[in-house]
């Protein structure tokens, strides 16, 4: 498996209506959650539950979107393999919105390891703050 950083295409960032040093950085412990290939969420761990203000019941199902939004529009999969510009972001450590339930917006990092196969890929998605 294959462990790399991530943020979403900066063409596509909703960054455009605020400064990343005017919202508060993520918990350092990080969540995590467990998505398919489409992006739903199929699992989360605790500190998850705590980062976004969700229990796990609320986001199964739900679209990484919702917690993530700049991954609204991004395929996290091309043929098979990790999103080559996701690829790219993870690498310079890019950091991106994070939405809490209650509104509050926070700065973070993604670390990515793709799981699953070939045919039925997946991703588990690690929400830090920035080092």
């Amino acid at each position: 498996m294959k462990i790399v950083q991530s943020a979403a295409d900066p063409r596509r960032s909703v960054f455009s209506f605020g400064q990343l040093a005017d919202i508060e950085d993520t918990d350092p412990e990080g969540g995590a959650v467990t998505l398919d290939a489409r992006g739903v969420i199929l699992d989360c761990d605790a500190p998850c539950e705590r980062l976004f203000g969700y229990v796990r019941d609320q986001i199964i199902g739900r679209h990484l979107s919702m917690l993530l939004p700049e991954l609204a529009n991004i395929d996290l999969f091309q043929n098979g393999h990790l999103n080559d510009k996701l690829h790219f972001f993870c690498h310079i450590g890019r950091r991106f919105l994070v939405l809490h339930r209650d509104g509050a917006r926070l700065a973070g990092r993604l670390f990515l390891t793709m799981i699953g196969s070939d045919d039925a890929p997946g991703l588990r998605v690690v929400v830090a703050s920035p080092a």
